[in-house]
């Protein structure tokens, strides 16, 4: 109910993090999480094409565009654009498919680049050390 007031009054996203005996600072900053998500990623090339290769002319718009320049009339420039998408998104996948390691903002950083507003909630159960930091 307070995430809606803040969000209606203030125009603001409230993030919060309840604290507890076993709080970290990496539960308020983020932290370094292994890409054990590489089926996930994988099933991204699929909807890749789906999004894209809508018609058959699509799927010959690689052999008729060479080195970004149409090289039959045929081609559109729809074509050419959503060959251009397929080729971005491919090299996102194939970024993400290399990614050993992947940085997970927490809270509070999400709330510093958002401009949003910060609650940490039960603040006393956290160990100093934590706070300290």
């Amino acid at each position: 109910m307070w995430r809606l007031y803040f969000r209606l009054a203030l125009g603001s996203k409230l993030h919060i993090l309840n604290c507890h005996q076993y709080t970290e600072t990496s539960d308020f900053l983020g932290e370094i999480l292994s890409c054990s998500r590489k089926i996930r990623i994988s099933f991204g090339l699929p909807r890749l094409c789906e999004n894209n290769c809508c018609s058959q002319k699509l799927s010959n718009t690689s052999l008729m565009i060479l080195d970004g320049q149409v090289v039959h009339h045929d081609v559109t420039t729809n074509e050419v654009d959503s060959a251009e998408e397929i080729i971005k998104g491919l090299s996102v996948l194939h970024q993400k498919w290399c990614t050993i390691f992947n940085w997970q903002d927490g809270p509070l950083v999400q709330a510093m680049k958002n401009g949003d507003l910060f609650l940490v909630d039960e603040i006393s159960l956290a160990d100093d050390s934590v706070l300290e930091r």
